[in-house]
């Protein structure tokens, strides 16, 4: 499903998103999320519907813009396979740490939701971008640059899984690499760029014939 929000709904959308990031779903009101989003009750109900169809949509909203980057990525001619695959580690990783609230949502919505559609929207849309995945690994292996028999949806979950870890800001990661003295910018931004470097060489690791 492919749908365009205006300014007002994307709005709506992010105000939605953080609430059940920090409250959850059943704790979100949707009182609680047009005082957030500076909108009144009936706006919601006219461009949502429901509380429920506001969670889809914020679904559909971050997820599009996903696809479509690795379908730009995908018809890039003046990239090399290597190269594509950096620039989606770096893409993934940005998207991933910008849009933390919503990661959080979908790590909590696949864990304990039982809506079926939404369920649906999320496994349709990691095999779609799977499939985009196994596109960009193939073109590789055509130009006899990656190896044969890479196993796409575990690398995927590789990358994906720790992305999560940092985005959530998981216990461990607390303890791993202490924020110290620094400001919250400066421990982000090296943070993000040791998670991009981590994982371009693991994505090689698992890419490239050995030796090369």
């Amino acid at each position: 499903m492919s749908e365009e929000f205006s300014g007002k709904q994307i709005q709506i959308l992010e105000a939605a998103e953080r609430l059940f990031s920090t409250r959850g779903f059943v704790g979100s009101s949707v009182r609680d999320i047009a005082h957030e989003a500076g909108v009144n009750v009936a706006m919601i109900a006219y461009y949502f519907g429901s509380k429920e169809k506001l969670l889809l949509s914020v679904f559909h909203h971050r997820i599009a813009s996903s696809r479509i980057a690795l379908e730009h990525l995908l018809a890039d001619k003046n990239m090399g396979p290597i190269e594509k695959m950096e620039v989606f580690i770096e893409g993934v990783v940005d998207r991933m740490l910008k849009h933390k609230d919503f990661h959080r949502v979908l790590l909590n919505a696949q864990l304990t939701s039982g809506n079926e559609e939404l369920a649906g929207i999320i496994a349709d849309s990691k095999m779609k971008n799977l499939e985009l995945v196994q596109q960009l690994i193939a073109q590789g292996q055509r130009e006899k640059i990656f190896q044969r028999g890479v196993n796409a949806p575990l690398l995927m979950l590789s990358v994906t899984g720790t992305i999560y870890q940092v985005a959530t800001g998981s216990a461990y990661l607390k303890v791993a690499f202490p924020k110290g003295d620094k400001s919250d910018e400066a421990y982000e931004a090296e943070l993000r760029e040791a998670l991009k470097k981590h994982l371009k060489r693991t994505i090689k690791a698992a890419l490239l014939y050995e030796g090369k």
